[in-house]
């Protein structure tokens, strides 16, 4: 289970931290940031990276989807939503593991701190706050599942 930006340097990069993981899963659910979204322009713009522009913004989930679409081909179970907010963190569950990121609002993720969390069998703690964050974002009806078959978010054909 994945909250990110685009998605590319987690997991199409080959140098990401689940390319590998991605390759080898049964499933994953995916949230990123819609690339025609008025907070991703606004994100985009805050960071004032020279590189780092909204047209390679918009290709990098272009990139994205494609792996996926790739992955959800070869028989995985890969959903995979697009949310018009910006993500509050980058966020990555492996099983009993996750590890989490803070988007600052014009700051690269990747010079922030990464933390890491353990599930354990008590009911509270970070990991389940922030698994049941994850679940309340993904099951949030404003934000629409992408259709792989029509290359669009579900409900707007």
């Amino acid at each position: 289970m994945v909250i990110g930006s685009t998605g590319y340097g987690t997991f199409v990069d080959q140098e990401g931290d689940l390319y590998r993981v991605l390759e080898k899963c049964l499933g994953a659910h995916i949230l990123l940031v819609n690339p025609y979204s008025q907070h991703a322009i606004s994100r985009i713009e805050a960071i004032l990276h020279p590189h780092f522009t909204l047209e390679k913004f918009r290709t990098e989930v272009r990139e994205s989807i494609a792996l996926l679409k790739r992955l959800k081909a070869s028989g995985k179970a890969v959903k995979l939503k697009l949310s018009s907010d910006p993500p509050l963190v980058k966020l990555t569950i492996l099983g009993d593991y996750l590890c989490l990121k803070h988007y600052h609002t014009d700051l690269d993720v990747q010079t922030m701190p990464q933390y890491v969390f353990r599930h354990n069998l008590d009911d509270h703690g970070l990991y389940n706050l922030f698994y049941q964050y994850f679940l309340q974002r993904w099951e949030n009806p404003e934000i629409p599942e992408y259709d792989f078959n029509t290359e669009g978010t579900m409900g707007t054909r």
